[in-house]
This record gives structure tokens, sequence and C-alpha cells, in this order.
């Protein structure tokens, strides 16, 4: 049975199943909001690296940074050269304060010293529509919410998230591609995982694992959500999921703090 608890940026669910009997029964699907929250909130009800076990990873996906056709840029070296030519003119729409969209832009605004005006949505319709209508400059968003406005022209891709380039988009280079150089913030893009409240056995905890990742393994089922939603499944031991979390809390608190983002 599905539990669906919104709000709080996915904090009471969390804490739904933080507190939950540790028996296996309560798991948490959870996504890279458990490693940037504890830096975004000032109040957080609980710490997803003390308060949780790592279940399993579930999969991976990339984002997209695409322009409008207005912007005078078809790669990523060329979009850096107008924002250093043109200070202040490029502005990123964003699926929301302190998401990965917005991370993503302030780590490029770092590491290519450039200043993109930050603005953001709720949510990333809304910011593709003033997008494909030019109230904005440029977005980075998942690969899945923009590809036909892509292939229709009506925004143009310019660089991926992750490691390797997407089966759907060939000819868009990653961010380390186009840029030449390592990107380790956006080696990865965003991610999913089960997670069960911190108490729970270690014999629960694989016994999971084992049946997770053998249902992520189902015939047909890694074609089905890279066709529909362009998630690839990605699997592994409950240790790998917990190396993830602990490694992405520590790389984007240190980005929210060097961006000067405020917890609210």
């Amino acid at each position: 049975m599905v539990i669906n608890k919104a709000g709080a940026s996915a904090n009471i669910a969390a804490a739904y199943v933080a507190s939950a009997k540790p028996d296996g029964y309560t798991l948490l699907f959870g996504d890279l909001t458990l490693a940037t929250n504890p830096s975004l909130m000032r109040d957080m009800p609980l710490n997803p690296l003390k308060d949780f076990k790592a279940v399993a990873s579930v999969g991976v996906a990339p984002l997209v940074l695409v322009v409008n056709p207005a912007v005078p840029a078809n790669t990523l070296p060329e979009l850096i050269a107008y924002a250093h030519a043109n200070p202040d003119k490029l502005n990123n729409g964003t699926a929301g304060y302190g998401n990965l969209t917005h991370l993503a832009g302030e780590v490029l605004k770092r590491d290519e010293s450039i200043k993109i005006q930050q603005i953001p949505y709720n949510g990333s319709g809304p910011m593709l529509t003033d997008l494909i209508g030019g109230q904005v400059s440029m977005g980075i968003t998942g690969l899945s919410s923009t590809l036909g406005n892509i292939k229709d022209g009506r925004v143009r891709a310019l660089a991926i998230t992750g490691p390797r380039r997407s089966s759907l988009l060939p000819d868009v280079p990653t961010f380390s591609e186009a840029l030449g150089k390592p990107m380790p913030e956006l080696s990865l893009g965003s991610w999913w995982g089960v997670f069960a409240s911190a108490d729970t056995p270690d014999d629960i905890i694989q016994k999971l694992n084992t049946a997770i990742n053998a249902a992520l393994h189902s015939p047909g089922l890694d074609e089905r959500l890279a066709s529909t939603m362009n998630i690839e499944i990605d699997t592994g031991t409950p240790k790998y999921m917990d190396d993830r979390l602990k490694s992405e809390s520590s790389t984007w608190a240190k980005v929210i703090r060097q961006a000067g983002i405020q917890a609210k």
C-alpha cells in the first residue's frame, strides 16, 4: 500500500517513516531532498543520516540545460561566453527554491564565474511555459518533462547532467564533456531510493534489498521506465545507497553554503 504524505518538502513523509515501527513494513521512497533539506531548512524534524537506514537504490535520471531559441548560443561554452560578455542579462528559471534545478545553476555560476539571475517557479511546468515564451533565458530541468519541447524546437538543449549521454539525446554532451573538465556535482542528477527507520534490523534490510533489486530487474521494466520517464534503473547494496546519501549531503551542503542560500 502506498501512503502519500505530501508537504514540507517531503519532510512530513520522512518524519512519519523515521518514527515508524522498525519492522520493515513502513518504508520511505526518498530522493535528493533527503540530502539537501538539512541545509535548506531551519527546523528539520529529523536527521536523514542518523534516522534512516538505506535499503536500496532505485534509479537515476538526468537534468538537461535548455535555452530559449532567441539566446545566441548553440553550445554550453557559447552560453558561458555570452554570459561573460553580457553580465546579468541571462536568467535561469528553476522548479523551486533550493531544489536541484536551482543548485545546478549555482554550480554553473560558481565554476564559470558568471552572473545568472535565479528565478524560482512553483514547479517545472510554469517555468517551461515562461522559458518557451521568452520570459526567462534558460532552465535546468528534468529531461522527461521537456523532451518534446526540445524535439519540436521550442527550446534548445545544450548539456545534460550525468556520467554519460542520454540515448534520447545522443548529440547533447554531458556538462563535463561540454566544458572539457570534471563537473562532479553534475555527474548524477536526480535519484531515488528506499529507506527504513534507523533501528530496522540488518537482516530485514537485506531481505528488502534483495526483493527490491529483483523487482527492478523484472523483464521490460527498464525499457518502460526509460521510455516513459527517462529513469535509468540503478540497483545496488544498502551500502551503495547509504554512500550516495552521505556523499550528496556533503556535496550539496557545500554548494548551498558557497551560494549563500538562506535556510527557510
